[in-house]
């Protein structure tokens, strides 16, 4: 789904727009009174900003979808990951109140360290995907070397990279530090990233030039990524094409950026703990995030020892009564739940956020894990994001090993 330019000016402070406006000397004082709150109404904004030059107009609708990347719980973590190292930004960053405000600030303040934390969420949005990898490097392992050999990593990483015809179009490493960031915002560590862009196979597209159309040939980039924990000594490498172009990049940047060869280990997902749901559970979660209410709807169990034996337990959304009494009332004694041989592979939890500020509408998300560690998490959404990366671990959902 694109940008939705109105959707996002019912999110932003007018103080944080006006702020926008007047740093980048685009002003809308024709058609908005930024004295009067009738006139930063979100339909009022967006008339006056649609109607600017196509020049004005266009600059103004590429930072605005950037700055909305940054303003859920991954964008967050990536923006204040960037900006640990320098306590001016993240003074100013903290001045401001809301996500939208904060992004706005980091892009206003530090250009460069705003298309560092695209980049970050990027690839934090992809971590414990289907595009990721991850590895441990031993303890015994030691730095081989203190100069790093870019030049030969860079050749390795474009030949890992061939596009599908086995051509190598250009490649770019962009090489920044952040902070590690634990789930209460707090710098816990220091993390070398390396954003990776490779250039794809050139595509044709048809484009409006004023008013007429004309078939403009672009080169899309692919976005790529390596993590480095210094301390934590692991890897996480975020690049298309499969484990084993994965497995090829971490091994050249093991050898050639730090020394090392033969010494990487590759973490094992995590792996979820659905039989904890069996009983009913509290899960407390964080005001500040907005979850008004958790509800398991759905269990499925299954035989240890059988492929074929299933049981499916399900209730209502708008049942009060929790799936683990439920069951108890419906089975007594032969509830399902209590059988000792059997196993939870398959959960729903149905998960309600208060509305978000400015609307009016409850969102509610369905959280779908099955084990040992599918799920839909992927899908990436502001709200899978806050229960993928701060509550399935606490709520004791979740085992990591490896890490």
């Amino acid at each position: 789904m694109g940008f939705n330019l109105k959707s996002f000016l019912r999110r932003a402070p007018p103080d944080a727009l006006r702020q926008y406006l007047d740093a980048r000397n685009i002003s809308l004082s024709d058609r908005v009174d930024w004295q009067n709150s009738t006139q930063t109404q979100p339909d009022v904004l967006f008339g006056a900003i649609t109607a600017l030059n196509q020049r004005d107009l266009d600059a103004v609708i590429t930072d605005f979808e950037n700055v909305e990347q940054l303003c859920d719980a991954v964008g967050q973590i990536a923006l204040h990951s960037v900006a640990a190292g320098d306590a001016r930004v993240l003074s100013l960053l903290q001045s401001a109140d809301t996500n939208v405000a904060k992004s706005i600030t980091l892009l206003l303040s530090h250009d460069v360290l705003f298309e560092h934390a695209l980049a970050a969420a990027y690839a934090d949005r992809l971590l414990r995907g289907r595009s990721w990898g991850a590895f441990n490097i031993d303890a015994s392992a030691t730095i081989g070397f203190s100069a790093p050999n870019l030049p030969v990593f860079e050749v390795e990483l474009a030949a890992a990279l061939a596009r599908p015809d086995g051509s190598i179009g250009k490649l770019k490493i962009d090489k920044f530090e952040r902070g590690a960031i634990n789930k209460n915002g707090e710098a816990t560590g220091l993390n070398i990233h390396y954003a990776i862009y490779s250039e794809g196979h050139p595509v044709s597209d048809v484009e409006f030039l004023g008013d007429e159309l004309k078939r403009e040939t672009r080169r899309p980039v692919h976005e790529g990524a390596i993590l480095y924990d210094v301390d934590g000594r692991t890897l996480d490498v975020v690049a298309s094409g499969g484990k084993a172009i994965r497995n090829r990049i971490a091994d050249s940047f093991a050898q050639n950026m730090l020394g090392i060869k033969g010494k990487l280990r590759p973490v094992t997902v995590r792996h979820f703990a659905l039989n904890r749901l069996r009983g009913p559970m509290a899960f407390e979660s964080d005001a500040a995030d907005g979850i008004k209410m958790v509800k398991v709807t759905l269990l499925r169990l299954a035989r240890v020892g059988s492929r074929y034996e299933r049981l499916t337990i399900e209730v209502d959304p708008s049942d009060r009564i929790d799936i683990c009494t439920r069951s108890t009332q419906w089975f007594g004694d032969a509830d399902p739940l209590k059988w000792t041989d059997w196993y939870v592979t398959h959960a729903t939890l149905r998960i309600v956020f208060h509305p978000e500020p400015g609307r009016t509408r409850e969102k509610a998300v369905s959280i779908q894990l099955r084990a040992p560690n599918g799920s839909n998490l992927r899908d990436q959404t502001r709200q899978h994001q806050v229960v993928s990366q701060r509550y399935l671990a606490r709520w004791g959902l979740v085992s990591e090993p490896g890490r």
